[in-house]
């Protein structure tokens, strides 16, 4: 088991104290269930309805349970960069509290990580509203033009990254751009990715704090970001 690479969740929240007991004893569950050695990283970002404190009580009572605290809610991505800089494992992976996908994946990542950098997910059946699906093919279309990245969502719910990678990753981002910006950095620096095809599924307990203007907020990242990467290459 000491040759197996450790596996860290990263479990961002902001007012979770519905889903985190049961997100942590499914990733207990699940990530007990493989070989390798993990960690339980709870980055826990300003909470107002006791998820602090809940959080600390799972830590207390799980060895293999961690928390950070950030003194207030500053964005996904804030929660994410904090994440990679405070994780112990080799790799890393992104579980937000409400469990979208089958934590299966997480051990279908591992037997294609040994031959790449980082797992994403693709979906494999898209139950959305129209609505949200034309949004993430109009996003996934100007990342494309924009930014060279693959006609797929950057978006994933589930990724697995080699820590060292986004740990020294410059990242910028304090909200949900963060996914697209670490797939613009992986690709350039020729970072091997693999694609694994997920289902990913509704919400059962809490409720999200995703709003449209949250949305739109990462499309003007986006149009943002394609300037700064034009600025780097003029000064390459």
């Amino acid at each position: 088991m000491a040759d197996l690479p450790c596996v860290t969740a990263i479990v961002p929240v902001f007012n979770e104290s519905d889903s985190l007991p049961h997100a942590v004893a499914a990733l207990r569950a699940a990530l007990g269930g493989l070989p390798n050695p993990y960690e339980i990283l709870i980055v826990e970002s300003g909470s107002t309805d006791g998820t602090a404190a809940l959080a600390d009580a799972l830590a207390a009572e799980h060895a293999q349970v961690t928390v950070v605290h950030e003194a207030s809610r500053n964005g996904f991505g804030s929660a994410l960069r904090l994440g990679f800089a405070t994780a112990k494992g080799d790799l890393v992976c992104v579980v937000p509290a409400d469990l979208p996908y089958d934590l299966a994946a997480i051990g279908q990542a591992l037997a294609l990580v040994d031959d790449s950098d980082a797992v994403l997910s693709e979906r494999r059946h898209d139950e959305r509203s129209a609505f949200r699906r034309l949004q993430s093919q109009v996003y996934a279309t100007l990342c494309w033009l924009l930014l060279g990245l693959p006609r797929t969502s950057p978006n994933a719910a589930f990724k697995m990254y080699r820590r060292h990678l986004v740990a020294d990753m410059r990242l910028d981002s304090m909200g949900w751009f963060i996914d697209t910006e670490v797939v613009y950095r992986l690709r350039q620096m020729n970072a091997r990715i693999r694609t694994l095809k997920i289902d990913v599924h509704t919400r059962k307990y809490g409720e999200s704090s995703v709003t449209l203007a949250d949305s739109l907020r990462v499309f003007g990242r986006l149009i943002a970001f394609r300037w700064s990467v034009l600025g780097e290459k003029r000064n390459s």
